[in-house]
């Protein structure tokens, strides 16, 4: 194909995907206005014929793999968004260019383990990758937080008075509170399972709800001193469902982003007054229980206890950004932790075998209910391998960790990168690469085990190509309270109830929608009492 040939196709698609984007429009916006609007900004723009030409063939990034209407303009990868198709699509972009693609007109994709260290990790003699201002930023007039800020010294003070509420020690002493709202979620769920209608064949019952609300429980108890009450009313709190309304919105903000003048635009005039007052409510609701928590003179073991302790007098971290990383806290301690909790079932009661292997390790393990716990569930090899493969196969973050070039250009993964290129890893490419795994989208939990006990089948497995909680000084900083949650849940439930997929609500979890994280779901399991 000639130069003009491949010029004019690329411009054809290009502007071909523009009008598949506006034709959405009508049906957009009659579901969702703020959707609509965004999409509206998007769909009109106008790329001139120059732009699209510079984009593909003179940009600094033209030399690397990847289709050609990706670079020429961000359509299809707003367009993956939308319709949360975005993880399949990079999926079948790096299955046919390779490793270090171009996804963007400014963005490179890797999929490669040492990726990992390179962009999120600390290398000595190296700049560090920022976060990407287009996704990580505050609400409007809201003081940054660890998760948004994009000053490492900021986030390092930051994580250093976070992270006393989350060590060992801190969650062995909040297990009291953890483990009341675990009791509480095996009572309901026996309710459920023991009712007349269920007790022969047990009870359908949607394990999506019934965790999240176990997670909210959890997290607004530390965070806040008190419970949403979800599990004891048996629905979402009006704050968690106005929560999870305004966080999809500012998904979409952050689509417009992608082109700053359109960002701009329709944050001051397309965003709905309802969106804008969900997201005051938000900020008024965290505010007025954080400080009824910090007023509370109490040493009841939570988040606050331990990290007033190393803020006495707000020397290290100000109310204002107290309530802004209260508020992510209990966002990151939700919905990601329901998630994964969420895909492990899935994985295990559509792999029989593997969920009696567990039942198996776990009754045996344990005598009575009242002996598995926050501590008593630590070091057992099976059931870690088991969630470090729900964790593999079902990350709650697939596809978005953007970070962008510092100043100056760098290096990754053998490939020179300009100052300012957006670049990213997606966990759910490498998590599932034949590379790094055998079997790479099967569940099998032994290839997580001590490695005198794994099959030689998984002895060439790279276990460091799986990062949920990602590496470095950006990493995860509650993975010891999500591991905590995760083996308490899975060890009580696997310990009281017989657990099976209900054929009329079977699930595929490649299904479920995810944008920057899984959207959560309806997951219907069957749960049957177990007799004693």
């Amino acid at each position: 194909m000639s130069s003009i040939q491949s010029i004019s196709s690329a411009i054809a698609t290009s502007l071909t995907l523009q009008l598949v984007v506006i034709a959405g429009l009508i049906l957009a916006v009659r579901s969702s206005p703020f959707c609509g609007n965004v999409l509206i900004a998007n769909g009109r723009m106008k790329y001139p014929i120059g732009s699209i030409v510079y984009n593909i063939y003179f940009h600094p990034l033209s030399k690397f793999p990847g289709p050609k209407s990706w670079a020429a303009t961000y359509v299809p990868y707003i367009r993956g968004i939308i319709t949360c198709s975005l993880v399949q699509s990079f999926a079948e972009i790096h299955q046919k260019y390779g490793d270090v693609v171009r996804v963007g007109p400014n963005e490179i994709s890797i999929a490669s383990e040492e990726a990992w260290r390179e962009i999120y990790g600390h290398r000595p003699g190296h700049k560090e990758a920022l976060k990407d201002t287009t996704w990580y930023i505050a609400p409007s007039g809201a003081p940054q937080n660890v998760f948004t800020t994009t000053d490492p010294a900021v986030r390092a003070r930051m994580r250093r008075c976070l992270s006393s509420s989350f060590t060992q020690s801190a969650i062995s002493n909040q297990s009291s509170i953890i483990e009341g709202y675990a009791d509480l979620l095996i009572t309901r769920l026996r309710e459920k399972a023991s009712a007349p209608d269920s007790a022969r064949k047990g009870a359908v019952v949607n394990m999506g709800d019934w965790i999240s609300f176990f997670t909210f429980d959890v997290i607004g108890d530390l965070a806040l001193g008190e419970t949403f009450g979800c599990l004891e009313n048996g629905e979402y709190h009006a704050w968690v469902r106005n929560l999870c309304t305004f966080l999809k919105g500012m998904t979409f903000a952050g689509v417009a982003r992608l082109y700053p003048w359109v960002g701009s635009f329709v944050e001051r005039f397309l965003i709905p007054r309802s969106v804008m007052d969900q997201q005051k409510q938000h900020v008024e609701f965290v505010s007025e229980k954080v400080n009824r928590r910090l007023n509370l003179e109490t040493t009841r073991p939570d988040f606050m206890t331990s990290f007033l302790k190393d803020n006495r007098d707000f020397e290290n971290m100000s109310r204002g950004e107290i309530e802004s990383n209260f508020a992510i806290l209990i966002i990151a301690g939700s919905d990601t932790t329901t998630i994964t909790m969420c895909g492990t079932l899935h994985c295990l009661t559509r792999n029989t075998d593997k969920l009696a292997i567990l039942e198996d390790t776990i009754r045996k393990r344990f005598r009575s209910e009242k002996d598995i716990t926050v501590d008593g569930t630590k070091d057992i090899p099976y059931l870690d391998a088991v969630i470090e493969e729900g964790l593999r196969l079902c990350p709650a973050i697939p596809a978005l960790l953007p970070r962008v070039v510092p100043a100056g250009g760098e290096t990754y993964s053998g490939h020179y990168l300009p100052g300012g290129t957006k670049i990213s890893v997606r966990p759910a490419i490498l998590h599932t690469s034949a590379r790094y795994f055998e079997a790479p989208h099967e569940f099998h939990p032994e290839r997580w085990l001590p490695a005198d006990q794994r099959p030689g089948q998984f002895a060439n497995d790279n276990h460091a190509a799986s990062r949920p909680f990602s590496v470095g000084p950006t990493g995860c900083v509650g993975k010891g309270l999500a591991w905590a949650e995760l083996r308490l849940i899975i060890a009580r439930l696997v310990w009281a109830f017989d657990m099976s997929v209900d054929p009329d609500h079977a699930l595929d979890w490649t299904k479920w929608k995810a944008r920057i994280v899984v959207e959560k779901g309806s997951q219907f399991l069957r749960l049957k009492e177990r007799p004693l």
